[in-house]
């Protein structure tokens, strides 16, 4: 992932494939030494999260996250859940880009049993499904692009760890549910795109906050994902994606904002309308969509390689999201200078 925060990349989407790694915002947030617990359940059914995304104050982006009925997965009871994301306001100028996620949350652990990416900007495309295990996932990803036969890229990942690996929605859902005592620390892996991360969070406590709403109170988390490798989970050269967020004190406990500080702008995700729709009543049904688990089949863990000079781990690019044309490029170039200067004339 080029940019950005983890949990929230569903709304970000739109932009992130526009704008590149956030400078340090939180040096005290420092690696914690125990995994994040939630209580109670991360999402209920029915709900629906509204947002928009912001550069600087500037409508760039709107998402959406809605929460289905629940259904049975291979007789199992899990919940279904997606997001959609479209660049908007001066962003669709710069780029008609535009995501779609979905998920199955294991409802005994609160982890993700499968899911899948559908990423587009402009003519490119990347298409992947995952599915989920204690220790481990499974990756099938299709990039598409014109005048191009579509690529398959296959991978079956064995972790040094016992726990589930997250993705962005129960990533999000963990941070929610999260009630630790003031200034507690913890970390959770999660998955983005075909890249493995960990992050430290620490429980900033009470904050209040201005949204469209009025004055809200609100639980403030501070936190750092770090790019890691597979292999050792040691960290990787991509740098650190710092990130902030806040929750609402009420029962719901409704993720309100995220802010993001770049090199060049700050980035931030509002809620805009939260809702629970109704559901349908009645038994639990099989689950209507599922992952392709032949493809999956075909995965593959990574070899072993002999030689010990070869063992270093190297930075793969991670392209859950299709990269940038030159067109998009030039267009930053000059987006990125208006930016700049009217923060110099703010400055003056």
């Amino acid at each position: 992932m080029r940019s950005t925060v983890v949990f929230l990349l569903p709304f970000l989407t739109a932009c992130q494939v526009l704008f590149p790694t956030p400078i340090d915002q939180h040096a005290d947030t420092g690696p914690a030494t125990k995994t994040v617990r939630t209580v109670g359940a991360t999402y209920l059914e029915g709900e629906v999260l509204e947002a928009q995304v912001s550069l600087d104050g500037v409508a760039a982006a709107r998402g959406s996250l809605r929460v289905g009925k629940r259904c049975l997965a291979d007789g199992k009871p899990v919940l279904p859940v997606e997001t959609e994301s479209k660049s908007s306001g001066f962003l669709s100028f710069l780029a008609d880009a535009s995501a779609e996620t979905w998920g199955l949350i294991d409802l005994d652990n609160n982890s993700p049993l499968e899911g899948r990416w559908d990423v587009t900007n402009d003519e490119k495309r990347s298409f992947i499904e995952m599915d989920y295990r204690s220790g481990g996932y499974r990756v099938h990803q299709i990039r598409y692009e014109p005048e191009k036969d579509p690529k398959h890229t296959r991978r079956r990942v064995e972790l040094p760890i016992e726990q589930v690996p997250h993705d962005a929605h129960t990533f999000l859902g963990y941070l929610r549910r999260w009630e630790p005592e003031e200034g507690e620390r913890g970390y959770l892996y999660v998955t983005m795109g075909r890249g493995l991360y960990r992050a430290d969070v620490v429980f900033a406590g009470r904050d209040s906050i201005i949204t469209a709403q009025g004055s809200q109170e609100a639980f403030r988390i501070d936190g750092v994902a770090v790019r890691i490798s597979d292999k050792t989970l040691k960290p990787l050269a991509r740098g650190e994606r710092p990130f902030s967020l806040w929750v609402s004190t009420d029962e719901r406990r409704t993720p309100l904002r995220i802010v993001i500080e770049t090199d060049l702008t700050k980035i931030s995700v509002e809620l805009v309308r939260y809702a629970r729709d109704p559901v349908p009543a009645g038994d639990l049904q099989p689950c209507t969509s599922r992952v392709d688990r032949a493809e999956l089949d075909k995965a593959k863990g990574k070899k072993k390689k002999s030689d010990p000079k070869q063992l270093a781990d190297k930075d793969e690019p991670d392209e859950a999201e299709p990269s940038m044309t030159p067109a998009q490029k030039e267009a930053l170039e000059k987006l990125r200078s208006r930016i700049l200067r009217k923060k110099d004339d703010a400055d003056r």
